[in-house]
């Protein structure tokens, strides 16, 4: 009964590792194959998404341009009116001023009061 017992265990051994090795062998083929779908997927796909990348950046780059291009328009526009509005100011000051030119007099006297030092500007 020992014998057959030992004789069972064996075999169930055997049939395991058996099937454990087949399974394996069987992975190791199918696995090339998956490396070589994957890898083929992979260029496509690398490439299809650096094109779709490159493409997008393209488009964003190009809306950033077209913007900053509105902005120094609005800008020129902004400098042009401000620029015309301070000479239409300057030239309305000019008009108002007197055309005769004016000159202002002052007169000032000084006065010796006393020999101590001390002197006294009266105007």
């Amino acid at each position: 009964m020992a014998e057959e017992s030992q004789k069972k265990f064996f075999l169930m051994k055997t049939g395991v590792i058996g099937l454990a090795l087949l399974i394996l062998i069987f992975w190791i083929f199918n696995l090339r194959n998956v490396w070589r779908i994957d890898q083929a997927m992979t260029v496509k796909n690398g490439t299809d998404e650096w094109s779709e990348l490159k493409a997008d950046l393209n488009e964003t780059l190009g809306n950033i341009q077209s913007q900053l291009n509105q902005i120094e328009e609005k800008n020129k526009e902004r400098t042009a009116a401000a620029g015309s509005a301070l000479l239409t100011d300057l030239v309305k000051e000019t008009e108002r001023l007197p055309l005769e030119p004016t000159s202002a007099t002052t007169t000032a006297t000084s006065t010796v009061v006393a020999a101590t030092g001390t002197i006294i500007i009266a105007y």
